[in-house]
């Protein structure tokens, strides 16, 4: 997990970023456990930003704004952005 403060123009952004193969299920896990270092972050997180970790649950999908799609190699790239017709 990666968490950073972003100083911005007007405020403040907080961007968490958590790799994980099965996201719902890690943040389940988050959300329930008794461990004191995950109740500490789901306080801090509360605090922080006036939301739960239930809220998130409750909307696993979130909006999808934007994907950057992988690298592809020149030929690849070339190919995917003929938009000629035949």
């Amino acid at each position: 997990m990666q968490v950073r403060l972003v100083q911005l123009l007007h405020g403040e952004l907080m961007l968490i970023t958590l790799h994980t193969q099965e996201p719902q299920q890690t943040l389940q896990e988050l959300a329930t456990s008794k461990r004191p270092f995950d109740r500490w972050l789901r306080e801090q997180l509360q605090a922080l930003l006036g939301w739960g970790m239930q809220e998130v649950l409750a909307d696993p999908q979130g909006d999808l704004i934007f994907i950057w799609p992988a690298e592809r190699s020149e030929g690849e790239a070339s190919s995917a952005c003929d938009t000629s017709s035949s």
